[in-house]
């Protein structure tokens, strides 16, 4: 769960696509099953079962862009900007541009991970 760490400044692409892509799908089946049994079940229970999933999901995708955004060494501002434009088309795109860059090597939110373990690790996998 690094998106909620406090301490967790960057997130690499991988990480950022396999939680992004989990997180989808999962929130994504428990809105399906919602609606598909808005005729069969109470529908304060199904609004308030939306409403946690909701409650868990867009802050966790918040989270992760952001900090997806710092490891390609953009900041908080111009994410919260693409975020208040996701709802258009142009806000999404821009998410997705920043999203597929490389991460920065080192930037103001600290050092990049993976290369730093790359260099430590380079010798052993040279043999």
């Amino acid at each position: 769960m690094k998106p909620f760490h406090r301490n967790v400044k960057r997130i690499s692409r991988l990480y950022y696509w396999i939680a992004r892509i989990i997180c989808d799908f999962l929130c994504g089946v428990i809105y399906a099953l919602v609606f598909m049994e808005q005729s069969n079940q109470d529908p304060r229970l199904l609004t308030a079962i939306f409403c946690i999933t909701a409650a868990f999901h867009v802050p966790y995708l918040v989270l992760l862009t952001i900090k997806r955004f710092h490891d390609a060494g953009k900041s908080t501002g111009y994410a919260v900007l693409c975020l208040l434009l996701s709802p258009l088309v142009l806000g999404q795109v821009m998410i997705l541009l920043v999203a597929v860059q490389e991460s920065d090597q080192e930037n103001e939110w600290g050092p990049n991970e993976e290369a730093l373990d790359y260099e430590r690790e380079k010798e052993y996998y040279a043999r």
